[in-house]
């Protein structure tokens, strides 16, 4: 993948590959872009910001989880991924701090269909993975 800014289709199908990629070595519950690039008011630099949620990180030190979701990351783009098991994620989401924020910005990564975004609920849209 070429370095730099991604156009939004362009990232919503390598997010989509990035995600297969992860459900072959994890049970990947939830997948969420949030931060600038869910926003789409991200700087060509910016980072790629994800929430991963999966039951098989339970026992997996949390950073042992950042380095196994990191590995598949293929793009010039830096990734930030929060990993968490579903349980770490529902008491995550519902206190204070940067989970609860992501989850009122998030994304889901869903599978692909057509651009542009489509409706979600929560006066949100849906990144179409």
């Amino acid at each position: 993948m070429g370095a730099g800014d991604l156009g939004d289709a362009a990232l919503a199908e390598e997010l989509w590959r990035f995600k297969e990629r992860l459900s072959q070595r994890f049970c990947v519950a939830k997948t969420i872009l949030f931060g600038s690039r869910a926003r789409i008011d991200h700087l060509k630099t910016s980072d790629v910001d994800l929430i991963v949620v999966s039951p098989d990180f339970a026992g997996i030190p949390f950073l042992q989880r950042i380095r196994e979701i990191s590995a598949p990351w293929d793009s010039d783009l830096a990734l930030e991924v929060l990993p968490y098991t579903p349980e770490e994620f529902v008491r995550k989401k519902e206190g204070i701090g940067i989970v609860a924020v992501a989850v009122r910005e998030d994304l889901e990564i869903e599978p692909p269909h057509p651009w542009p975004f489509s409706p979600r609920g929560k006066g949100r849209t849906a990144f179409p993975l």
